[in-house]
């Protein structure tokens, strides 16, 4: 978790994940040329995961991109993307 969220003064791993969503955000009109969208771009991050992990129960509503594992993905489907 320290490793993920860091600690004071410590880079956090999670913040590469949150700098990308915010470059996305900021950037929606790059981001439609690129795809070669005329319609407006929604952009949604997540953290998918191989597995379920703790971090995501520890973290719960600090986390600052939802943690979804692929098995949760595959059994509740696109509502968790909502």
């Amino acid at each position: 978790m320290d490793s993920y969220f860091g600690r004071d003064g410590q880079k956090k791993k999670i913040q590469k994940h949150v700098d990308r969503h915010e470059w996305l955000i900021n950037n929606q009109e790059k981001l439609a040329a690129f795809v070669g969208s005329n319609a407006p771009i929604t952009v949604k991050s997540i953290i998918l995961t191989s597995e379920v992990v703790p971090l995501k129960y520890i973290a719960g509503s600090d986390s600052p991109l939802p943690l979804i594992a692929f098995p949760e993905l595959k059994r509740e489907g696109m509502k968790l993307l909502n």
